[in-house]
């Protein structure tokens, strides 16, 4: 079966497809499948799928003046599928286009009026869903396996070495030796935490600040270094890398979360508008998500721009450093509680 998976997301998005792509792929008979993708996630989804076609796309690429010319080539390199697959609000220009290339469009009761018209089949969508769990309803349909459950895709672990990177040593100042002889157990000297304060959009961030805070304070209580990253620094091999080798992650909704999660890193998110159906749904993975429950949380919904906020973001405001400091503890054992079990 030759089948065409829209996901022109970004790497929250990917990552949450990979179990789809997997089960896809390991369920059908002789399958083909491309991946309609951001050009900076298409190795990344080719090598956690072997066997995956990833195609490139940018926004651009399907509007604008040179859309006439770009669109029949995109179409000539997909070719001709048997069925397409449009991911939640991929926006009309993507699902016109599956439905060139594809007699079967398959997509969900969501997005604009005109991206579902493109649609010959729509499956509900349920906001209260793990947005892995809800995409994994493409393969429930096509393996015709309503029960099949939500399978965990670790990408790219297996090829990946975290210290061919020297990122992780100490800098200029820190007391190593203090961290290195008084040890952690259950890590090695080598051990770090991560610290990513980076998300979506300015409404998604806790604040600099406060993660420069809590590195200082999370590192003289674990006795190993937690580092600040920037997702940008990087490329895909890399940072994944970096977050597969990491004791811990601690983080605003973004995709470096999704990604140290689904490589069984545990991981606290601080969360603000994001919807709880963005929260890694791994329960193998010891995890916690910091979360007011205000009224208006969440402000935003899952594939959409956030408004506006018309609360001064209390909802990540109301979060302290010790706030956080605590679910990390809670997540993460002391060296103490690991030295008395």
């Amino acid at each position: 079966m030759r089948v065409l998976v829209c996901c022109t997301g970004g790497l929250g998005e990917a990552v949450a497809i990979l179990p789809t792509l997997e089960a896809l792929t390991d369920g059908l008979d002789d399958p083909v499948i491309t991946v309609l993708c951001a050009p900076r996630l298409a190795g990344f989804i080719a090598t956690s799928i072997p066997g995956v076609r990833p195609v490139a796309i940018t926004p651009e690429a399907l509007g604008g003046l040179g859309r006439a010319l770009r669109v029949p080539a995109l179409v000539k390199q997909i070719g001709p599928v048997d069925v397409a697959l449009v991911a939640p609000c991929q926006g009309r220009a993507v699902s016109a286009l599956a439905r060139r290339v594809s007699p079967k469009v398959v997509g969900f009761a969501c997005g604009t009026a005109a991206e579902q018209r493109d649609l010959h089949v729509v499956l509900p969508y349920q906001e209260d869903r793990p947005v892995p769990d809800v995409l994994c309803d493409f393969a429930r349909l096509l393996l015709e396996w309503p029960t099949m459950p939500l399978q965990r895709v670790a990408p790219l672990r297996q090829s990946l070495d975290p210290f061919a990177v020297d990122l992780f040593a100490l800098e200029a100042g820190d007391d190593a030796g203090d961290w290195q002889e008084d040890g952690y157990d259950g890590a090695s000297a080598d051990s770090y935490g991560v610290i990513h304060s980076g998300a979506g959009s300015l409404l998604q961030r806790w604040g600099e600040l406060s993660f420069h805070d809590l590195a200082g304070r999370l590192t003289a209580l674990y006795g190993f270094p937690w580092r600040l990253v920037d997702e940008g620094d990087y490329d895909l091999v890399d940072l994944t890398a970096l977050l597969a080798g990491a004791h811990g992650f601690v983080g605003c909704h973004s995709g470096p979360l999704q990604l140290a999660a689904a490589q069984g890193v545990p991981w606290v998110a601080v969360a603000g508008p994001t919807p709880a159906a963005w929260d890694p749904p791994w329960r193998d993975v010891p995890g916690e998500v910091l979360r007011r429950g205000l009224e208006c949380q969440p402000c935003g919904r899952v594939g959409q721009a956030l408004s506006p906020c018309l609360h001064d973001a209390v909802c990540l405001a109301a979060l302290s450093v010790e706030d956080v400091v605590q679910s990390v503890t809670r997540v993460i054992p002391l060296p103490r509680q690991l030295a008395a079990q």
